[in-house]
C-alpha cells in the first residue's frame, strides 16, 4: 500500500526562475489559479472557468489574506490578462492594491461599493453585448475567433481582460444598516451581485469574496448558491464550517498546533481536499520558518514586472495630501494604451480610486498546459 503523501507545514510560493513559479503563471494566464499542494498529491488550483466564483473564510492570523494575497498576485503580475475591482469595506489589508494597473477601480464606503459593483455588472453586460453582436458564447471562443480573423479587432475592439470583483468582507458590505437611503442603493448592488454570479461565467466576471462569518441570514440563498468555490482557511467551529465550507470539515484541525496556511477546499468537480496554502507575504521579509531566506513579497515581484513590460513608477497625490505611488505605461504600442494619470482627489485610495476604462487586449485562449514541454509563462 501506497503512503498518502504528507502535506509540508509550510512553503513558500515559488520565486522567478523556477519551474514551479513558470507553470503557475503559466496557469494564471488560463484562469486557473494555483494555490498550493493538496493532500494526497497535486495541487488545488481553482479553475475559473469551471468554478467561475468563489468564498474564502477563516479566522484572522490563519492565512485567509495570504489566500487572496495570491489571488491578486496573478492579477498584478499578468496585467494584459486580469482587470481587478477591488471593495475592501474595512480598508485593512488591501488599501496598498490601486499602485498597481490591473487594479481599475477601489471602493471602500458603501456608496462606492454600490458603484464598484454597478461598473462590474455594465462591464459584464457590454461583454453580453459583445458576444451577442459577434454570434459566439464564451469570450475564450471571441478569441478564437478572433485570432482566425484579425479584422474582426479592428471592427469590434479588443476582447475584454478577465475582470476579478474582488470583495473582502462581503458580509459587511451587505449586513443591513439604519440609513434607509443607503440600504436602497445596496439593494442594487444586491440585485447587481446575484446578477453576476448567475451570468458571468461565459463573459469572465468572477467573484472572489471573504468573509469571517458568511451567515446566511446576510448573504442570500441566491448568492452563495453561485459561490461554487469554498476555502476554509485554519481551524473553524461547527457554525463558521457549515456557513463557509457547508460541511463539518472546518472543524477536523485543532485549535493548537495547526499550521497557518492549512485549509479545506470545495468545488463542485473535485468535491473536499485538503491544502497547504503557499506563503507569499505582500512585502519582502525574512522566511517566518527559516532565518536564513529572504522572501521577496508580492508587491516587488509585480513591480519589477511591469518594468520588464515597460511600465514607470510615478506618483498621485492624494485627497489627504499624501502621496502614493502609480505606474503608467511608457511605450504606446500594440493592445496597450498608454495611460495619463491625473493628481487629483478622485484618485485617493482611501475613497475611491478609479483608473481609465480601457479595453485591453487579452492574454492567452484556452490551451492546454503541457508539463513535458518547455513553459513561457510571459508568452503572449
Amino acid at each position: 500500500m501506497t503512503a498518502v503523501p504528507r502535506l509540508p507545514d509550510q512553503l513558500a510560493f515559488p520565486m522567478p526562475g523556477t519551474t514551479a513559479f513558470d507553470e503557475a503563471i503559466a496557469l494564471a494566464r488560463k484562469g486557473v489559479l494555483r494555490f498550493g499542494p493538496q493532500k494526497g498529491g497535486g495541487w488545488l488550483d481553482r479553475d475559473l472557468n469551471e468554478t467561475p466564483h468563489g468564498l474564502v473564510g477563516g479566522k484572522t492570523g490563519q492565512g485567509k489574506s495570504v489566500a487572496l494575497s495570491i489571488v491578486l498576485f496573478y492579477a498584478m503580475l499578468l496585467p494584459d490578462v486580469y482587470e481587478v475591482i477591488v471593495c475592501d469595506p474595512k480598508r485593512t489589508d488591501f488599501t496598498w492594491t490601486p499602485e498597481f494597473p490591473s487594479v481599475v477601480h477601489f471602493a471602500a464606503t458603501d456608496t462606492e461599493i454600490v458603484d464598484a459593483v454597478a461598473r462590474a455588472k455594465r462591464r459584464m453586460d457590454a461583454g453580453q453585448t459583445l458576444l451577442n453582436k459577434l454570434q459566439v458564447r464564451k469570450l475564450s471562443w471571441l478569441r478564437e475567433k478572433y485570432a482566425a480573423d484579425p479584422e474582426l479587432e479592428k471592427a469590434h475592439g479588443p476582447v475584454p481582460r478577465r475582470l476579478i470583483l474582488f470583495f473582502d468582507e462581503l458580509a459587511d458590505f451587505l449586513a443591513k444598516g439604519a440609513n434607509s437611503d443607503v440600504e436602497e442603493l445596496k439593494d442594487e448592488a444586491r440585485a447587481n451581485l446575484e446578477s453576476i454570479a448567475r451570468l458571468g461565467r461565459a463573459i469572465e466576471v468572477n467573484i472572489v469574496a471573504a468573509a469571517q462569518k458568511p451567515d446566511a441570514k446576510i448573504i442570500s440563498t441566491q448568492l452563495r448558491s453561485q459561490l461554487g468555490f469554498r476555502l476554509g482557511v485554519g481551524p473553524l467551529d461547527q457554525y463558521e464550517s457549515q456557513q463557509i465550507l457547508n460541511s463539518d470539515h472546518g472543524t477536523r484541525f485543532p485549535e493548537e498546533g495547526t499550521p497557518k496556511g492549512r485549509s479545506w477546499a470545495y468545488d463542485p468537480k473535485n468535491g473536499y481536499r485538503q491544502v497547504q496554502v503557499m506563503f507569499l507575504p505582500d512585502d519582502s521579509m525574512v522566511c517566518p520558518w527559516d532565518a536564513s531566506i529572504m522572501l521577496t513579497g508580492s508587491k516587488e515581484l509585480a513591480r519589477d514586472r511591469l518594468i520588464e513590460l515597460g511600465f514607470a513608477q510615478t506618483s498621485i497625490t492624494n485627497s489627504d495630501g499624501g502621496i502614493e505611488p502609480r505606474w503608467i505605461r511608457v511605450e504606446n504600442d500594440d493592445a496597450w494604451p498608454s495611460i495619463d494619470v491625473p493628481t487629483n482627489a478622485e484618485h485617493d485610495s482611501e475613497s475611491s480610486d478609479t483608473k481609465p476604462e480601457l479595453d485591453f487586449g487579452a492574454g492567452l485562449g484556452d490551451q492546454e498546459l503541457n508539463d513535458s514541454d518547455d513553459v513561457d509563462p510571459w508568452n503572449q
